[in-house]
């Protein structure tokens, strides 16, 4: 909506429920004839949530909603708090030796950064240093980050690749 931070649901492409419990967005297709996703959860929470006629613009479209984001794809800095993960691709617009990047996050001050390099590269230390200094600068103070190469990153059961992987308690924190 053009006049607030909140999202209208077109109900002429998917029909959109909200979990009470957890806030995760419920969405069924309407269009997909092919592939359609019947009450697909999602890890996409939504709060703000409510089934009015916008007063902001008058459109009938509800529910209306602000997205708060995936909860388990923010990292926390001590510094800066709960960083969103379109802040964090910065420091990786141009790399060209490391080709997969994943975060895992168990504790506040340290976030482990797993990296996967291109299989002609031989160095990617330079590399590694751009990604340091980037993300020093968006998290700021007071968080360790380590390094680590594996030969691959795998997926979830559901054949999803998650670049960010927090078991921080956003109620927590």
């Amino acid at each position: 909506c053009e006049g607030s931070e909140k999202y209208h649901v077109l109900p002429q492409y998917s029909i959109v429920e909200r979990d009470e419990n957890t806030n995760e967005i419920i969405g069924t297709n309407l269009f997909n004839k092919v592939n359609p996703f019947i009450r697909y959860k999602m890890t996409d929470t939504a709060s703000d949530y409510c089934e009015d006629v916008c007063s902001q613009c008058g459109r009938p479209y509800v529910p209306l909603m602000k997205l708060d984001g995936r909860s388990e794809d923010y990292l926390f800095s001590p510094q800066n708090g709960w960083i969103p993960p379109a802040i964090i691709t910065f420091p990786f617009k141009n790399l060209k030796n490391i080709v997969e990047v994943r975060f895992l996050q168990d504790c506040p001050t340290e976030i482990i950064i797993q990296y996967v390099k291109h299989n002609d590269s031989e160095s990617v230390e330079g590399e590694l240093k751009i990604i340091e200094k980037g993300l020093n600068e968006i998290l700021g103070e007071g968080i360790v980050l380590n390094f680590q190469e594996v030969e691959y990153l795998e997926k979830t059961s559901a054949g999803k690749f998650k670049w960010i992987v927090s078991s921080l308690d956003k109620t927590k924190i």
